[in-house]
């Protein structure tokens, strides 16, 4: 389940990233995978 939930917030964080890098959404997406 654990790896399940990792891959799928990676991949998230990634997808968005890129996007809303400079909008302070990455530390949302980082601290989701760091709570995860």
């Amino acid at each position: 389940m654990y790896i399940i939930t990792f891959i799928l917030a990676a991949f998230y964080w990634i997808n968005h990233a890129q996007q809303f890098s400079y909008f302070g959404k990455t530390n949302k997406a980082h601290l989701f995978i760091t709570c995860t």
